[in-house]
């Protein structure tokens, strides 16, 4: 049974180390005192994997999908209008001001700063613990450290760096851009990887050497786009370390991989955020960020008539694709998972009405600027889980941020650059017939990039997907026209820029 990270009062540790004034003493512990507890190791570890559930439940994901062919949010008379944040994310254009922008930043550097607290505090634990625990243990906060980097390098293209031993806060920290950022992303994940813990040897839901390899292979994937110096040789060396393992393999039943009870016989989990009913430890991506107020699943919960799917992407669907819908919740909830399209019904059969009270129909189009409440076609990746009492989370499903298909279709695309298009058209069939579509004849761009998003819908990839191919700021979809090259990477918001002088605004903003 996977052991749980116990959260800590965490605040109470870093001020006996990142401050110089003296403090009046409100309890009898000291940061001293608790290092000494047994087990405060797992609590160095808690404050940063809590965070990385709320970057993904935050503005993470809404900037990588919201921003892309896949997801729109719609203004519904008054509602979701939001100061016209929205409109200018589907637009592409956001500038330095903008509060999404401003919120990933912040939550980034948020989880890079309590990974360098962990580190901090880990040194104190030298000679007190097994070292080779205390070489594990570093390993992985520097991996969860690299992850939040990689993420503010994918996104903003530059990367502060003040490290664990650095606790001059009154000195702006060095920054690394492009190039510099790649190779430091490169080096730190490459140097950790001999201590990180394999999958059999570590709790579900905590980072693995698989972890590591598979970021790195993302940034060989997408190095082309990020310093116009492609690296797919080094992605296969690091997709061919996972599959080799023989650990993970593509699952028999794709929706299984988005249920409550995602947990049991998860081939695919190559890394995961862990469900809970706990409140603190929910993903706000659930079904009520979609679905319309009155289809309420048979509960009394109260969804939020929000997120609907781009015309233009749905229109790609061949719908016979067992990946585009499935109906095993329908006799519980009177929804289908995967795409709601068409007339809706509740658990009992009757149809939800719209507040008019006619039949609720989801159109396949949708106006960005003033949408009727039954416009746009619905999403559920994830299956609802009424028993965490709201829709709003994913409840008891774990979130998949890293897992095995992803990885199959990267090594396809890293031999398809290469010239070795029947290898990679072989491994897109591999996944096609696996999920029950029939295969292709050839695999062109145009092709790869449709199949990422059959598969990987509405789970937070997109954005980076489409630059990879060209058709990010230059693509055009239902109300957003091509837009200069430079807004395939967002704005450092103002207020970073305002204090720290060593980084620089993007160009074009």
């Amino acid at each position: 049974m996977a052991k749980k990270l116990i959260p800590v009062a965490f605040a109470t540790v870093f001020l006996a180390f990142s401050c110089s004034l003296e403090e009046e003493v409100l309890d009898e512990s000291s940061g001293d005192n608790l290092l000494e507890e047994p087990g405060i190791e797992m609590n160095l570890l808690a404050p940063v994997y809590s965070q990385l559930t709320s970057v993904i439940a935050g503005d993470l994901w809404t900037l990588n999908e919201a921003s892309s062919d896949e997801v729109v949010v719609p203004t519904r008379g008054l509602d979701w209008e939001d100061g016209g944040k929205w409109k200018q994310l589907h637009r592409h254009s956001w500038n330095a001001a903008s509060g999404l922008v401003l919120g990933l930043w912040t939550a980034l550097e948020t989880g890079v700063s309590r990974a360098n607290t962990g580190l901090l505090l880990l040194e104190r634990l030298e000679g007190k613990r097994d070292p080779t625990l205390i070489r594990a243990l570093r390993a992985e906060l520097r991996m969860l450290r690299a992850l939040y980097r990689y993420w503010q390098y994918d996104c903003f293209r530059q990367i502060p760096v003040r490290d664990a031993e650095d606790e001059d806060y009154l000195t702006p920290p060095p920054v690394l851009k492009n190039q510099e950022a790649f190779e430091w992303l490169e080096t730190e994940l490459l140097s950790i990887l001999p201590d990180m813990k394999p999958m059999v040897e570590q709790d579900y839901g905590r980072v693995t050497d698989d972890a590591a390899r598979f970021l790195l292979a993302k940034l060989y994937l997408n190095a082309a786009a990020y310093t116009g110096q492609p690296a797919w040789e080094q992605c296969l060396e690091q997709c061919a370390a996972i599959i080799n393992t023989g650990r993970y393999q593509l699952a028999d039943d794709y929706f299984h991989l988005f249920s409550v009870d995602n947990e049991v016989d998860n081939t695919e989990a190559i890394f995961v955020l862990r469900g809970s009913n706990q409140q603190s430890l929910e993903l706000f991506l659930g079904a009520a960020v979609t679905l319309h107020w009155h289809q309420r699943l048979g509960t009394s919960l109260w969804p939020f008539n929000g997120f609907c799917t781009v015309p233009d992407f749905f229109h790609t669907w061949d719908q016979s694709d067992p990946r585009f819908q499935d109906e095993r919740i329908r006799a519980a909830t009177g929804a289908n998972l995967g795409f709601l399209a068409g007339p809706q019904y509740h658990p009992d059969g009757s149809p939800v009405l719209t507040t008019d009270g006619e039949p609720l129909a989801y159109t396949v189009e949708v106006d960005l600027y003033n949408a009727t409440e039954w416009e746009g076609v619905r999403v559920l990746k994830y299956e609802p889980d009424p028993a965490s009492g709201t829709l709003h989370f994913l409840g008891r499903c774990d979130f998949l941020l890293f897992r095995f298909a992803d990885l199959h279709l990267m090594k396809a695309e890293a031999l398809l650059r290469l010239g070795r298009p029947q290898e990679a058209l072989a491994l897109a069939n591999e996944l096609r017939e696996n999920r029950g579509v029939p295969a292709l004849d050839e695999l062109t761009e145009d092709v790869l990039v449709k199949e990422r998003g059959f598969e990987l819908y509405w789970e937070g990839w997109r954005r980076q997907d489409l630059i990879r191919f060209g058709r990010f700021a230059a693509g055009a979809w239902t109300d957003k026209q091509p837009v200069p090259a430079y807004r395939n990477v967002f704005p450092v918001p103002q207020t970073a820029l305002d204090v720290n002088p060593n980084l620089e605004q993007n160009p074009g903003y």
